[in-house]
């Protein structure tokens, strides 16, 4: 019996890595009793509710933006062909 091996071609050579980028200033909560820290300590007017509203506060539109634009290139590179039938637990994780 002839073994057989199933390779990928991509229609797209891999790029390199994007550079990364420079983190955002940072400076950590300080608490000064752990067994009661009270309460968070975000800026005035934020929801901490809102899941977006804190979100942001830790991603810039620029991270985002790079976020979404790496995440469609890896999609549009690892699509899979056309004809290709995808099965409902394929997509599942």
């Amino acid at each position: 019996m002839m073994s057989t091996t199933c390779r990928r071609t991509y229609k797209h050579p891999k790029l390199p890595y994007p550079k990364p980028t420079p983190l955002p200033a940072f400076e950590p909560l300080q608490i000064n009793n752990y067994d009661a820290p009270g309460t968070p300590n975000i800026p005035p007017g934020l929801d901490q509710h809102d899941p977006v509203a804190l979100f942001r506060l830790f991603f810039t539109d620029e991270m985002v933006e790079k976020m979404v634009r790496w995440t469609n290139e890896y999609a549009k590179d690892h699509r899979p062909s056309k004809g290709s039938a995808t099965s409902i637990a394929a997509t599942r994780i």
